[in-house]
């Protein structure tokens, strides 16, 4: 009975620290569904991190539809980095949705201004790619601003 107890408490302790664990993480991540895959998750923070990896994991030419000036495509000539400190916690909510196991949309919607960036993902063979990135003026999804 004791050694239940025990082990009982430990386990509490380990999901205790899990959860802080996660909650001092990547604040970005705060909209993200349970259905992302984890793998997504761990290539998302290294895709942001090492400059390399990102440039092997981005379709270039990268389809862009950017809101004033309507398609076009990236470069790899024209390409600057995406870091995940671009997109501060007080300025962007951030939204992951997976719409299968091999494709996952992001959201970053501007709190105060009517501006979004969509940036979609797709796992080809065991790797993921960013495959489009758009630019949005006005709210997605019905939110506006104020609602963030």
């Amino acid at each position: 009975m004791l050694c239940s107890l025990i082990l009982a408490m430990m386990l509490l302790s380990l999901v205790s620290c899990d959860r802080q664990s996660r909650a001092d993480g990547d604040h970005r991540m705060e909209g993200q569904t349970a259905s992302v895959p984890s793998d997504f998750l761990t290539f998302y923070t290294r895709y942001h991190s090492d400059s390399l990896y990102q440039i092997d994991h981005t379709m270039f030419p990268l389809p862009a539809k950017i809101d004033s000036t309507g398609s076009g495509f990236w470069t790899l000539d024209d390409w600057s980095m995406h870091r995940l400190e671009y997109f501060k916690e007080e300025h962007y909510h951030h939204e992951l949705e997976a719409v299968s196991d091999r494709m996952v949309i992001e959201v970053h919607q501007h709190k105060q201004a009517p501006f979004a960036i969509v940036r979609h993902w797709m796992k080809r063979g065991e790797e993921w790619r960013l495959f489009h990135y758009e630019t949005k003026s006005g709210s997605l999804s019905g939110r506006d601003s104020t609602d963030l």
